[in-house]
């Protein structure tokens, strides 16, 4: 049952159904919907199954505490991988963590729990993933795996090298992939990273593409050369890469970064075309649910509509009104599409819709008015406060509507009985009565000849004996001016310098 389908486990469980009385039938058979195919309905199967195997052996082993923890783990990793499916990462990788703790005896799970918790620490806790490659990385263990899990094994190793830098150890653990599954997908994954990785990208996409040959029904390498093409920025070779997937339409990923592409290609009539293939593939199928079918059938039709093609549009619009017929945003829609090309028709379902009298009857007028618009910033004023304002009286409105007047701001030192500066405008330097100021020490400064000081200019005017002497009698008066004016002003004492004051710290 394991290397069945999904259709074809359903059909085999419905004709002989096994019993789900003891730990191990239940263990087995949640094993098999895990392998079957990991869609969310058997995921959800699973961990039923897998949380009622878990009751059943803790009844069966109630007495002894070491067997029943021992015997718990594998049931333990099979919870956490369905989890791990299910997209629930953190509550996975306690479980995982929880059954290392417990060191098991049997070194196959201590291989997986490490290798699905590398796994999902990605390139995150790098130091906790070292300690978990050493685990995988036993002999003993690794020979009691199959061969396609031993080659798991070695794919995760690789990559973990290849995110770490350690070229040569990949490298080194290529060949045992190698020797294992030579023309595997994951074997010329490895090897195609690693060649992409020094730099070599031509060769890296030969590679691939020379497998691809071999091997056409390969999602993983058409999605791998197409990365490897985007990287470098060729967009036609990304499309035909993308175009050759086999059962594309089953792909709404890939369909997606396709339409995207056609549209910034200007290519609207290939997307049309590829809608219509996905549009007729997902009507025919019954294993998928009405709600998925709805929204993709939702995007068609609303890039159909976005992109002028009406009639297109309204086939969609009226095969999921028909599914629906309660739903009145695919009436609208649809009425929407036929009044671009055919007015007739949008009006003979215009009468489908709820009139507008059976709408208005719940509505409350009054609490749409009062309600805050977002066009405008003010906010509507409502009738209480409009019979606030008009009790209050136009008076005291009046008084608040006035305004204080500003004081105008006049110079310090003006005098209204003179007339205004005419030079007030001009700056300082430019007025005409404007005369620069001397620095100290410079009142001497430029006269005499060259090298003369202020003492022997003094010297020289006492020793010119052409200016006349000043008689004795003048002399004495002279003095005597001086003596008046030492004591009219005494000199004063020079002012002590304030001490800055410490700032606080």
């Amino acid at each position: 049952l394991s290397y069945c389908d999904s259709t074809t486990v359903n059909s085999i469980l419905l004709q002989s159904p096994v019993s789900q009385d003891t730990m191990e039938q239940c263990f087995n058979l949640a094993t098999t919907y895990l392998n079957s195919n990991a869609n969310e309905e058997n995921l959800q199967k699973a961990q039923a199954l897998l949380e009622k195997s878990e009751e059943l052996c803790k009844v069966a082993l109630a007495e002894s505490d070491e067997d029943s923890e021992q015997e718990l783990i594998p049931i333990r990793i099979q919870q956490a991988y369905t989890l791990q499916y299910r997209g629930q990462l953190d509550k996975a990788m306690s479980l995982y963590a929880t059954v290392l703790k417990q060191k098991p005896s049997n070194s196959v799970h201590v291989i997986t729990a490490a290798n699905n918790i590398i796994v999902l620490n990605r390139d995150k806790d790098v130091f906790d993933s070292k300690k978990k490659v050493k685990l995988v990385a036993n002999e003993a263990g690794l020979k009691k795996l199959n061969s396609q899990q031993q080659g798991v094994v070695l794919f995760n190793r690789c990559l973990f090298a290849l995110q770490m830098n350690q070229l040569e150890q990949c490298r080194q653990l290529l060949i045992e992939l190698k020797s294992l599954s030579p023309n595997c997908e994951i074997t010329i994954l490895v090897e195609s990273a690693l060649i992409n990785r020094e730099k070599k990208v031509s060769e890296s996409s030969a590679l691939l593409e020379q497998h691809m040959k071999s091997n056409p029904s390969s999602v993983l390498l058409h999605l791998t050369l197409a990365q490897i093409y985007l990287s470098q920025g060729n967009l036609t070779k990304v499309r035909e890469v993308l175009e050759k997937v086999p059962d594309l339409v089953q792909y709404l990923g890939i369909v997606s970064v396709l339409i995207s592409l056609y549209t910034a290609m200007g290519d609207v009539d290939n997307s049309m075309t590829l809608l219509d293939s996905v549009f007729r593939w997902w009507k025919t199928r019954k294993d998928v649910s009405n709600s998925v079918k709805e929204k993709v059938f939702w995007v068609i039709a609303q890039y159909k509509l976005q992109h002028s093609r009406p009639q297109e549009a309204a086939d969609v619009f009226e095969h999921l009104y028909r599914q629906d017929k309660k739903n009145t945003r695919y009436l609208a829609n649809l009425i929407s599409a036929y009044s671009r090309f055919d007015p007739k028709k949008a009006e003979e379902l215009g009468h489908q819709l709820s009139q507008f009298n059976s709408l208005s009857m719940t509505i409350d007028i009054d609490a749409l008015e009062q309600m805050p618009s977002f066009k405008h910033t003010r906010r509507q004023v409502t009738k209480a406060e409009m019979a606030k304002k008009q009790e209050v009286g136009p008076q005291t409105s009046e008084v608040q509507k006035k305004k204080k007047k500003r004081k105008p701001k006049l110079p310090k030192n003006y005098d209204p009985s003179k007339p205004p500066d005419p030079e007030r405008w001009l700056p300082l330097r430019e007025r005409s009565y404007y005369r620069k100021a001397k620095k100290k020490g410079q009142s001497n400064v430029g006269r005499g000849t060259q090298g003369l000081s202020a003492a022997s200019i003094s010297l020289s005017a006492k020793l010119d004996a052409s200016k006349p002497k000043a008689t004795p009698t003048e002399d004495v008066t002279k003095r005597e001016e001086v003596g008046s004016t030492r004591v009219k002003n005494p000199p004063q004492k020079p002012q002590q310098q304030r001490k800055k004051k410490k700032g606080k710290r």
